[in-house]
């Protein structure tokens, strides 16, 4: 993609399946960033504006830190500080880079009563190891 995005942003490719997040390069800073691009809206955007000012104001260590924001010819965007690994996306469908092998969100689903995406993962992940599950569960898979 030719250009830099909101005079600043390098898109080096699609991440994800939702098609509106780029993997990018910061120009100003240099580090690698996850640029989200909503789709256009009608001006004004006080909304989007006012919600990622309070995204933008989060601090906390399970939460990707928004690095910037702001509307382009219309679309909103929110770019991220990147984070290497896996989606939550990708672990919902079973693929991706890293993810569990033979572990599907069916199977989470069936097997951990108070299952959600995130501590599925981890149950997954912990049943690997021969540890404990959210639900006291142990042994190996």
């Amino acid at each position: 993609m030719a250009g830099l995005f909101a005079g600043r942003y390098r898109l080096l490719g699609q991440r994800g399946p939702s098609r509106r997040m780029w993997a990018a390069h910061d120009t100003w800073t240099g580090v690698p960033v996850v640029v989200h691009r909503y789709p256009r809206q009608d001006a004004p955007q006080e909304r989007f504006l006012r919600e990622a000012r309070a995204l933008a104001e989060l601090r906390h260590p399970n939460v990707v830190r928004v690095v910037d924001h702001g509307v382009e010819g219309g679309e909103p965007y929110l770019v991220a500080e990147f984070v290497d690994g896996v989606t939550l996306a990708e672990l919902q469908l079973g693929s991706g880079p890293g993810s569990p092998s033979g572990c599907s969100p069916s199977w989470w689903r069936m097997s951990c009563p108070r299952w959600r995406p995130c501590t599925s993962a981890a149950w997954c992940a912990d049943r690997r190891a021969g540890t404990a599950c959210c639900c006291g569960r142990t042994g190996r898979w």
